[in-house]
């Protein structure tokens, strides 16, 4: 369920939607629950081959902190830079040319500034670089993480089949591609999760809103996937949503849920005015974009297929799932702790209204899970139990940088 339903409010009556996504549910189950045994063995393997002749010194995608490189194993006559489709003029665009150094055959692109580095390479190659700055804390570069992804993929039914058949071949595809990519929800935090582990080694949490809410007299019903990160110079989990370009400093599910549903007055919607009154601290500095149609399956991008409305004038839209608080799953991912898999779904007890509770209840007993529905301090605190071990370990420590020597130091 988590790697293919997305948020957008219904539009029908409760009873056809219900029956509609069950049916839509129940064909995707089977295959997402493969996919998810898949991702729970290991974490996948990306071949040196299938970058076609690049290396990144370590990583096996090129998100690299600065003075780290690039390996080409040819000559280099042409290096010129391209922009992305998205958010082009922000600073941290092609900052500056990379450093070439040619070593036995192999030539060798240095990075001396932070920045997105959009390759244009020998007139048939593309390559996006993620560039961090290694003197930052980790919490920043886990931001630059985010924005690099929310400007490179689009909200969309896309290629969904492609990244559950063979996620390290749709990774690669989005990094050696000038356009970008299409997702919802599920596959992007898990393809958030894989940039994540493979950088930074952070304990991470699937998120899973399951919203009820009624709007002009009638039951609403959205489900919606996010991304949880534990950042540790933070010493907090903190809520990131690829997909809608939404993250507040430094809040969890928890905490923007209790924000959103004090703000509201009837507990059972949030308008834009009461949305907007809260004091969130928002990180903003990519708008997400997203398809006019949501349910178009195309796996080529094309200009026109975007919506030009932003998608931050949505966010309020996107409140309204959190009135009925977080899910998270049993089980555990990357060989990673998490809720003990006695149950698939813990979800949080936040609704008061006995209607609404139980239309939640209903809404995720279609999807034929083993449900706990817990009140929202047990679950703090067994999620707390749950992954106290994975951060005392501190096993994103070996993956920081490590200081350079100066030439002076060497002496």
């Amino acid at each position: 369920m988590r790697q293919f339903i997305g948020w957008r409010p219904s539009k029908t009556s409760a009873f056809i939607f219900v029956l509609a996504m069950a049916a839509l549910f129940l064909a995707y189950w089977i295959t997402a629950l493969q996919d998810k045994g898949k991702l729970s063995q290991k974490e996948p393997v990306i071949k040196q081959a299938g970058w076609g002749g690049f290396d990144f010194g370590g990583p096996q995608y090129p998100v690299l902190y600065n003075q780290e490189y690039v390996a080409i194993n040819e000559d280099l006559p042409s290096l010129k830079f391209f922009l992305p489709v998205f958010s082009p003029g922000r600073a941290v665009v092609n900052p500056e040319k990379p450093r070439i150094i040619v070593i036995n055959n192999r030539t060798l692109l240095y990075f001396d500034v932070p920045g997105e580095y959009y390759l244009d390479i020998n007139y048939d190659k593309k390559l996006k670089v993620l560039v961090l700055d290694r003197d930052e804390e980790i919490s920043s570069n886990v931001m630059r993480v985010f924005d690099f992804l929310v400007a490179n993929l689009v909200v969309t039914q896309g290629n969904d089949k492609d990244f559950y058949e063979n996620s390290g071949n749709f990774a690669i595809d989005f990094f050696k591609s000038k356009e970008p990519k299409m997702l919802l929800c599920g596959p992007t935090l898990s393809f958030f999760e894989i940039i994540l582990r493979d950088r930074f080694n952070l304990p991470v949490r699937d998120v899973t809103f399951t919203g009820v809410f009624m709007e002009g007299g009638r039951l609403n019903y959205s489900t919606h996937n996010v991304l949880e990160v534990f950042l540790p110079d933070k010493r907090k989990w903190v809520l990131f949503d690829v997909n809608n370009g939404f993250v507040v400093k430094w809040m969890d599910a928890f905490e923007i849920t209790e924000k959103v549903r004090n703000i509201s007055r009837s507990k059972k919607n949030i308008s834009k005015a009461e949305f907007t009154s809260i004091d969130f601290d928002f990180h903003y500095l990519v708008d997400a974009k997203r398809t006019t149609d949501a349910s178009d399956l195309r796996s080529s991008f094309s200009p026109g297929m975007v919506t030009q409305q932003s998608v931050r004038d949505r966010w309020h839209d996107l409140a309204k799932i959190f009135l009925g608080g977080p899910g998270y799953w049993g089980g555990k991912r990357f060989n990673q702790n998490g809720l003990s898999s006695e149950y698939q779904l813990y979800s949080s007890r936040y609704h008061q209204d006995e209607f609404l509770l139980e239309a939640q209840l209903r809404w995720v007993a279609n999807w034929d899970l083993k449900l706990r529905h817990v009140p929202p301090e047990e679950l703090k605190r067994m999620l707390n139990d749950a992954y106290a071990e994975e951060v005392s370990e501190k096993k994103w420590l070996g993956y920081l940088p490590k200081p350079i020597q100066s030439a002076a130091a060497s002496h």
